[in-house]
């Protein structure tokens, strides 16, 4: 069992299951098929969605961030609430989809829905779903996305170590025009965020 961005290697042959619902693991699973001759089991908790884009285009203009977003105080639960609504998560774009029903309709590829109440080692993988049916493989790999970043050790570390203000579920609590993290006293930092922390 790997995940997908830690030490995996597509050439590892045999039967796989790709544990995921989102794009990583829809291109990773049809992107294997072609290399073997046992076909390849996506494993997803939920029906795939499709989606152009991660947000709603509104997202990408600095008024709607204003009007919608900088309304609600910085680190605040309702800010969190307010992204969460607004983006379309573990969904795939549209183009992939001829592919991904293209490898379903040859056999290459099957989808099973579950969530995996146990794994066994035992001469070859066995993950036991929590509605009963097991499925076999050589290997699984992860495709499930990343641990929130909010409480990744590095952040954890530097928040406590620079003295900086951390909200609802350690959001970083920073200046909208700037993006500085605020220190516990409230005054802008000289540590500016972006990607996942913004």
């Amino acid at each position: 069992v790997t995940h997908v961005w830690d030490g995996f290697d597509p050439a590892d042959g045999g039967e796989r299951i790709v544990v995921g619902g989102g794009i990583t693991a829809v291109t990773l699973a049809c992107t294997l098929t072609g290399q073997g001759e046992e076909p390849v089991t996506l494993l997803t908790r939920h029906p795939l969605e499709w989606a152009v884009a991660e947000a709603d285009p509104p997202w990408i203009t600095w008024s709607h961030i204003e009007e919608t977003l900088h309304t609600e105080p910085p680190g605040s639960k309702a800010r969190f609430d307010t992204v969460q609504a607004a983006e379309n998560s573990t969904t795939i774009p549209p183009y992939q989809y001829h592919d991904l029903d293209r490898r379903l309709d040859d056999g290459s590829l099957v989808i099973e829905r579950g969530e995996v109440d146990r794994a066994r080692l035992d001469g070859e993988l066995s993950l036991q779903l929590r509605r009963g049916k097991r499925l076999t493989a050589d290997r699984a790999v992860l495709a499930t996305g990343f641990e929130p970043v909010f409480d990744h050790p590095l952040v954890e570390r530097t928040a406590d170590d620079l003295g900086l203000e951390r909200g609802y579920r350690d959001m970083p609590v920073l200046d909208d025009e700037t993006l500085a993290w605020h220190t516990t006293s409230g005054e802008c930092s000289n540590v500016f965020v972006t990607g996942a922390l913004a």
